[in-house]
């Protein structure tokens, strides 16, 4: 068997992430976030153990519920069309929609066969997930402005980054300075 339940608990308990199992189900459920978007992971070993799943399921900002559009949505097909520009982007998983009830996911499978799965594979599938999130932005403009959003640079998603994680910094320092510290 090339990836068990057990295993992939292992994994997750290694990461320290939060998560439930359902073995009636053969699967684990775990969430990733942070203060811009959030979503559910479901992992599950296909097959026996021979295909691994993993699929993000983004949600509202507001946290009432997933992330699905209309299929009716005025903007629907930009953001189908930017989809799929980024599912040739990326070099793991692709963003699926469903025409029938909305649901969309970013979804990974893997094929192990009689290949192992090791932890750093694991980490990196994961690590993969939360930066797709970084899309849902994206894809509120496009629902919202009807248009496609431009790309930045490298450069200049560093800075944004760096500007976020000065400010939280700066935030959390001044709440120490409350202390006396």
């Amino acid at each position: 068997m090339a990836v068990t339940l057990d295993q992939l608990e292992e994994f997750l308990k290694q990461k320290e992430m939060n998560y439930e199992r359902d073995d009636e189900e053969n699967l684990i459920q775990t969430g990733i976030g942070d203060s811009e978007n959030s979503g559910m992971i479901f992992i599950r070993s296909l097959d026996d153990g021979k295909n691994f799943l993993l699929q993000l399921e983004p949600i509202k900002k507001d946290k009432s519920g997933m992330f699905d559009i209309d299929f009716s949505h005025q903007n629907i097909n930009k953001v189908l069309m930017f989809l799929m520009y980024k599912n040739y982007s990326y070099k793991h998983g692709k963003w699926e929609y469903n025409f029938n009830d909305g649901d969309l996911r970013f979804s990974i499978s893997i094929p192990l066969e009689d290949a192992i799965m090791t932890f750093d594979q694991f980490d990196t599938l994961i690590r993969v997930c939360y930066s797709s999130l970084d899309e849902i932005g994206s894809i509120s403009y496009i629902l919202e402005n009807g248009e496609i959003p431009e790309e930045k640079s490298g450069e200049e998603k560093m800075a944004e980054m760096l500007r976020k994680m000065l400010s939280e910094i700066e935030g959390k320092k001044s709440d120490s300075d409350d202390e006396g510290i």
